[in-house]
Order: C-alpha cells, then structure tokens, then sequence
C-alpha cells in the first residue's frame, strides 16, 4: 500500500526535485500545479534522485521513488516506500543532511583530467560520418586553432554495428595507429557506447546464447531507442558486466583507449516487469541505477540517463540541448537551474552538454548557427564542473574563436580551483556548483546565477540581446574580475556586460 505525505506550501517558499527532466516547471510554489510520475519515467531521460527540497530547509526522500501532484499550494507525494520529510535551519543543512544519509560519497572521483581540460566530442561535428581522417582532421583543427587538447571522445559509429565493441576496419583501418596520433597531439581518448546490441548480429547471437540479454516473455526485450531498435545487456547480471567489462579492458589495451561515454540506458526505453537476473532490474528505474553503476567503475565515464546514483563518481551530462534560447524548448537557458538540480540530487560532476547544443538534429534541419548564443554558451559552461565541445566553433567566426579563447584562459586560471572542489565534493560530498539559496534566504532563483565553491560568484548572461546582468551579492566584499570593481555585498547590481564579457565575482578575504 502506498504512503501519501501532503505538505502545504508556505508562503514565499520555492520546492526543487531531483528530476532534471522537469526543471522547466521548477520552482513549485503555492501557485504551481504539476503532476510528476518519478516511479516510472516513461517518456523521459536524464538523472533521477527521489528528492524534494526547499528553499525554507524543508526536504523529502523516498527511496522507492514517487508520484507527485502539485496543485492549491499542496503538495502530495506518494510512495510505495518510506517517506522522510523533516526541517533543517536552511537549504545547505538540509542537503548536508540528506547526502549523508542517502548519497554515496567515498572519496571516489573521476579523473582528474575531466575537470582541468577540455572535452572534445565528435558528435555534432561528424555525426555517424566516424572515420579515422576524420577523426584526426577534428582534433587538428583544435591544435591549429591553438586550444589546448583534452579528452577526445570518439562518437557513435566508429564500429560497424551497435554493441560490437570494437572499430570498423572500413572506417579504422589501423585504429591503433589513430589513437597513437591523437595521444601525440596530447588528447587522451574514450569511445562512446550504450547497453544496445544490434540483432542479428554476432555479437547479439553471443549474448542470446549466453543468456546475458534483458527478455520479455522469454525472448530478448528490444527497445526502440533513437537509433534503432535493439536487444538490451542486463546490467544487473554480473556475467553481463564481466562481458562487458572485458571488451572495454581489450580496448584499453590494444588501442590506448582511456574512458566511455555511456550513452543511452534511460528509463524512457525500458519497461517495468522485464525479465532480469537480479529482481532489482525489474524496473525501467532499476535498470538505469545498475547501467549508472556499471559506469561508476570506470574514472572516466560519461553518461547522462541514470537513477538513484547520488555520490557516484561519474561525469553527468545533462541532456542534449537544442540550439535556441528557450529552456521550454530544451534549449539553452534552463542549463545553470539543471546543474544545480544535479547537484542537489548528489551529481556534482555535471557538464552542460555540449557549448551551442548537442542535438543532431540541428544539423539535420539546417538550423542556422547563432554567433551570441555560441558566445554566451561558452561563456555559461565556463565555470562549470566540466566544459564540453562537439561543434568546432573555432572555425565560426573570429569573434566565436576569440571568446573561446579567452574563456579557456580564464577556466585554465582557476582549473587547479575546480580540481580541488572536485575532491573536496568526493570527500565530502559537497557540490562544485552550488546555488545562491547556500548562501542567503534573498536569491531564491537557481537559474541565472550560482557560486563555484565559496570562493567564485558566476553569473553568465542568459537572454537574446541582453546588455546587462542583475546580479545579487550575498555578504562580504566582492571583486568584479572584468573590471576589477569592488562591491559590497547584500545588494542587487546591474552589470553592463559586452559580448564577450562573462560577469564573475572574486570573494575577497577568501
């Protein structure tokens, strides 16, 4: 029998959930209505935690997830499990209170690399055109553009058919050869992968036989994702994971490869009621928790589709984005609100997606680029946890170039910054981002401005045409790093702020 706790909603309070997806209805307050279904997600994809938290310290998590309706300033939350809701002095108590206990923080992190230097994905540029001149040709033109190299992810269809877990000859000819010259440019590599096995394929008949696919009905389940529509590995099996885990240890060690980004695994493609080795597969839910924690093993692994993994050590990425301005329209602004929900949700490594947007199908539909929002993209990903490029907006125009340029010069200036909060989140469970409600009761918005550490206020700006930025001070003395200005805190400012300028402050005395 389901449990049903309802909370009214104070006055002037705001309410966030751990649900990335929905971060466009976010904040609840006493004039929302909202029904939100996190037991099972169908039609969504993105990091799940079952949590509620306020910006008066009040909190909710339930371990079994829940069923949320939201409506004449109530909340109703209802759960198959046990409901813990409680009161703590403010938001920063109150999160502290719920990693503790629910996260899984060990002093675990990934690679350090991931925070210090850039990464470089093939997707937007390449799309499934993956060959090894090509391939070489993209990470030339990031040298050329005198970048500094980082991760280069190898995108989908860099072998010949989904689940292969190894490079197309027709397209890598000499894979290792490939690897061994981007290693000399001073990129590392990883591959990009999912849990789907293409039918009739050699590798599914292999895994069909050794009884390691997901099934319906007695029969290997095939889910209908973007791509096509495959067989599935049960990430909850070991023997699966062993497979797995073996063909990733050949790739590291006959071609160099280093990391994976694990696309793919979201609940959206899933079922609750399949047949799985452990009973805890049983839910579309519990199948997106084991692929996250299969990725866990990995220092470096991307993935962006998960549940219930708060304190893991994984790279998160938030969804791919549209290019265009709109948060309702999955676009740009919308990505600050969504990395602090996956902060709070105890997903502190999180990258904003790929700078202008990682859907593919832009490029399909032709859409034309826009030159402010790549500029304010990259300026918004800056000081994020993780800093991602897909489109070569080197190669824009001079004044996209030049802004990229001198923002990887400023996050270089603080990577060591980063680096440090980044153990320090592993150790202690605290966030890289954190939203300005740790700070101060008078800044409830979590989508235009947070803090990097205590040290950093970052406030990018967000809007079409924009000139300006309002930006809210806590306590303290505050330098605007642009111009060197001085401003006391506990205020609200106006910031002019030029294309290429990104607003950030330096807390002095820290």
């Amino acid at each position: 029998m389901c449990k049903v706790l309802k909370i009214k909603i104070k006055k002037g309070e705001l309410w966030f959930g751990g649900f990335t997806d929905f971060a466009e209805y976010m904040p609840f307050d006493e004039k929302s209505e909202a029904e939100i279904d996190v037991t099972y997600t169908k039609g969504h994809y993105n990091q799940i935690n079952p949590l509620l938290i306020s910006s008066l310290g009040r909190y909710v998590y339930a371990e079994n997830y829940f069923k949320l309706n939201i409506g004449g300033g109530i909340i109703s939350v209802e759960s198959p499990g046990e409901i813990d809701f409680g009161e703590k002095s403010g938001v920063r108590e109150a999160y502290s209170y719920i990693k503790d206990k629910y996260y899984e923080f060990d002093g675990r992190m990934p690679d350090v690399r991931l925070f210090t230097m850039p990464q470089y994905c093939t997707w937007m540029a390449l799309g499934e055109n993956q060959t090894d001149e090509r391939v070489i040709d993209f990470a030339r033109s990031i040298v050329d553009a005198g970048l500094p190299a980082g991760e280069l992810i190898i995108d989908d269809s860099w072998t010949d058919y989904v689940g292969q877990f190894d490079f197309s000859v027709k397209k890598f000819p000499d894979a290792k050869a490939t690897v061994e010259k981007l290693k000399k440019a001073g990129f590392f590599v990883s591959l990009w992968i999912t849990p789907y096995v293409s039918v009739d394929t050699p590798v599914y008949r292999e895994l069909s036989e050794k009884d390691l696919l997901i099934k319906q009905e007695g029969k290997p389940y095939i889910a209908h994702w973007w791509k096509e529509s495959s067989a599935c590995i049960d990430f909850t099996n070991p023997a699966a994971k062993t497979w797995v885990a073996d063909k990733i240890e050949r790739l590291k060690t006959l071609y160099g490869i280093e990391g994976v980004k694990m696309d793919g695994g979201d609940t959206r493609f899933y079922e609750d009621g399949l047949e799985t080795f452990s009973e805890e597969g049983r839910t579309a839910n519990g199948l997106s928790e084991a692929y996250g924690r299969f990725a866990a093993n990995y220092p470096i692994s991307e993935i962006r589709a998960t549940c219930k993994c708060g304190g893991l050590p994984i790279i998160q990425r938030i969804a791919d984005r549209f290019h265009n301005w709109s948060e309702k329209d999955n676009g740009f602004d919308g990505i600050i609100k969504r990395s602090l929900l996956m902060s709070l949700s105890g997903y502190p490594y999180c990258c904003p997606d790929m700078i202008g947007g990682g859907q593919y199908e832009d490029v399909e539909k032709g859409i034309a680029e826009s030159e402010e929002l790549n500029v304010r993209y990259m300026q918004a990903a800056t000081f994020m946890p993780c800093i991602q490029f897909s489109k070569p907006l080197w190669k824009y125009s001079e004044k996209t170039a030049f802004v990229v340029k001198k923002m990887l010069a400023i996050r270089g200036k603080y990577a060591s910054y980063i680096a440090r909060l980044a153990e320090n989140a592993a150790e202690r469970g605290e966030p890289i981002m954190r939203p300005m409600m740790f700070y101060t009761d008078k800044c409830g918005d979590i989508s235009g401005q947070y803090m990097l550490g205590d040290k950093i206020l970052v406030a990018p700006v967000m809007e079409q045409g924009a000139d300006e930025k309002e930006v809210y001070l806590p306590q303290g003395e505050w330098r605007y790093e642009p111009t060197g200005e001085v401003f006391a805190g506990e205020q609200r400012i106006k910031i002019p702020t030029k294309l290429e300028d990104l607003p950030y402050f330096i807390k002095l005395g820290e």
